[in-house]
């Protein structure tokens, strides 16, 4: 039922956020949003997302990062354009996601210098 991923992901996060268990989301989802709507195993899959830290409820298909997918999606045509969506992007990532981010940096200037700047897969 992941069709409907933007009716339940935010409540799913926001229950799990409550200490609810992943069974008790299920069950509070379905009742406010229609029966059937979150299965067991999504609602399960998430959670284990969730307790590994991993926190973002956005799709991540094919994601290179930010600026490849903003240009991949998107052509601009002025600057003010894209800066506007760029803001728009920025202003859209809680304060979780920042963090994270802030602390792969070490990490991912270490793999920098181990690849004496060569091309490398995060």
């Amino acid at each position: 039922m992941e069709q409907n991923r933007g009716i339940i992901r935010e409540p799913l996060k926001f229950e799990f956020e409550l200490g609810h268990s992943a069974k008790e989301a299920m069950d509070n989802i379905n009742r406010a949003k229609g029966n059937g709507i979150m299965s067991k195993a999504i609602a399960y899959l998430w959670y284990s997302k969730f307790r590994s830290n991993k926190m973002d409820i956005v799709d991540k298909k094919g994601d290179t990062g930010f600026l490849a997918t903003l240009v991949a999606r998107k052509k601009f045509r002025t600057i003010e354009e894209m800066r506007q969506s760029l803001t728009e992007f920025f202003d859209s990532k809680d304060r979780e996601w920042y963090r994270r981010g802030i602390h792969q940096l070490e990490e991912q200037w270490k793999k920098v210098i181990e690849s004496g700047g060569e091309y490398f897969d995060y």
